[in-house]
């Protein structure tokens, strides 16, 4: 498609559009012209998996491709994250490995790849599961000469519900906490 500003446009290219172009000006006073070579390149894929490790890039083998690795649209430092971090990379690969992983180790996660022609971008969110945080503020409601109503809020689940409440007790005359029978009388809010 040939646009009023005298550019060539070629939608679609494929392989069978390489080769020399040649532009000629011409007026009544002669002609000249200007000769250029084009190379068509393949267009680049990405594929970034959460696993342990994870960015595959297809593209054109005859140009070098680099990676860059993003943690929540940021880049990331290997550097300043007290090794928990490694980069494992090869011609066409990117693996992020993340060693003794944190519950604050959890985010957007970007492969960003790129050549002289193309730039690629592919995220993928990881999430962290841990144990719970601690409950909340614990409050007394009731208390008789046989019975004691405690509740309190749920402290964050890091994502693994939580199963279980322990409660325990302790006496002037306990050797330590102790843990209390408390059948199905949890108030929780």
């Amino acid at each position: 498609m040939l646009l009023r500003n005298n550019t060539l446009r070629i939608i679609n290219s494929s392989r069978s559009d390489e080769g020399s172009y040649v532009c000629r000006a011409e007026n009544q006073f002669g002609s000249a012209e200007l000769t250029t070579v084009l190379l068509v390149k393949e267009p680049m894929r990405v594929e970034l998996t959460p696993r342990p490790g994870g960015g595959d890039v297809t593209h054109d083998p005859s140009l070098d491709v680099s990676f860059l690795w993003l943690l929540n649209n940021q880049p990331l430092n290997t550097q300043q994250e007290g090794g928990h971090f490694e980069y494992i990379q090869t011609s066409s690969t990117a693996d992020l490995m993340i060693r003794s992983i944190l519950l604050k180790h959890a985010g957007k996660y970007g492969c960003r790849a790129q050549t002289s022609a193309d730039s690629v971008l592919a995220e993928a969110e990881l999430l962290v599961r841990g144990p719970p945080g601690p409950p909340g503020v614990v409050i007394v409601e009731e208390i008789t000469d046989t019975t004691a109503t405690l509740s309190w809020s749920h402290g964050v689940d890091n994502h693994s519900p939580i199963t279980t409440y322990n409660v325990q007790a302790r006496s002037p005359v306990s050797l330590g906490w102790q843990t209390v029978k408390t059948g199905n009388h949890f108030h929780t809010h």
